[in-house]
């Protein structure tokens, strides 16, 4: 599966980046082992886990003209998740990455044009005590909370960078396309949509990111039911990142939903409205 073997390398590349691209005129890294306690919400209930893993964040400029920035993260996770009760123990592993190429436009202005190409991926391995990771399409997504699932996206960046000696900002709308696996309750999906993206650094010091998307999954007909199916969602997340020495802290958010809209031959269509999944999260870590 594609999501599944991009994600590692994708992971590999981001966190290998900073110590490969040594010659730059600005740059941010934020990088190490770190601890990351979540909290979150969605239709499964609630969940508590922590995380254990290693993280790199950062951006570096190449004349003014050229802009590499750097996302990865991949941990180990432990952790319970209920709705009344009784409580279900969760364990497994998470890896998410995401790189961007950038050119401004206008290299010798503090404010310019800026282009960029964007790849992502991800890969969770996620599942309950007691029950295999391969324990078939029923536990797939544990309602949205984990499961083997993967996904990759590309997106196309157009916006503004302003850039001084200390400090970097990007802004951004990005046309993207994404795919995602299988889960229990549906088929694999290609989504089209877009995303506004901000990102705001620090000269190695202070990373703060936003990203606001919606994407949208073309139509899918079942001629024997004389239905057709669409799937909608909207992602809004946040994160910030300081760093004092070897030491870093870390705040992040994460909200999205999904919607399917089932429509008949006879012209009725019935939406449904999934709850809105939620994350939490702080992250403490160091360089060693």
């Amino acid at each position: 599966m594609l999501p599944a073997r991009a994600a590692p390398a994708l992971l590999a590349a981001t966190l290998l980046a900073s110590p490969a691209l040594a010659a730059s005129d600005f740059s941010t890294a934020i990088e190490g082992i770190e601890l990351r306690p979540e909290v979150g919400t969605g239709i499964y209930g609630y969940e508590a886990t922590g995380n254990v893993g290693a993280t790199s964040i950062g951006l570096r400029d190449f004349d003014r003209r050229r802009i590499l920035l750097w996302d990865g993260r991949a941990d180990l996770t432990l952790g319970a998740v209920a709705n009344e009760h009784p409580f279900a123990m969760l364990y497994g592993a998470q890896a998410t990455g995401e790189a961007e190429g950038g050119l401004r436009l206008s290299p010798q202005r503090a404010l310019s044009a800026y282009a960029s190409v964007g790849l992502g991926a991800s890969l969770s391995a996620v599942t309950q005590s007691g029950v295999p990771f391969d324990g078939g399409a029923t536990v797939n997504s544990l309602d949205g909370l984990g499961g083997v699932l993967g996904s990759a996206d590309v997106r196309l960046g157009f916006g503004g960078s302003y850039l001084k000696e200390r400090r970097s900002l990007l802004f951004e709308l990005q046309p993207l396309a994404e795919i995602d696996s299988a889960e229990a309750n549906q088929p694999a999906l290609g989504l089209f949509g877009g995303a506004l993206h901000a990102r705001y650094d620090v000269l190695d010091r202070f990373v703060a990111l936003g990203d606001l998307s919606y994407a949208l999954a073309p139509p899918r007909g079942d001629a024997a039911l004389g239905i057709e199916s669409s799937t909608s969602r909207w992602i809004l997340s946040g994160e910030a990142l300081q760093r004092w020495g070897r030491f870093f802290l870390g705040l992040g958010l994460s909200v999205s939903r999904a919607e399917t809209v089932v429509a008949y031959s006879g012209g009725t269509s019935f939406p449904t409205v999934a709850p809105i999944l939620s994350r939490l999260y702080l992250l403490v870590g160091f360089w060693p």
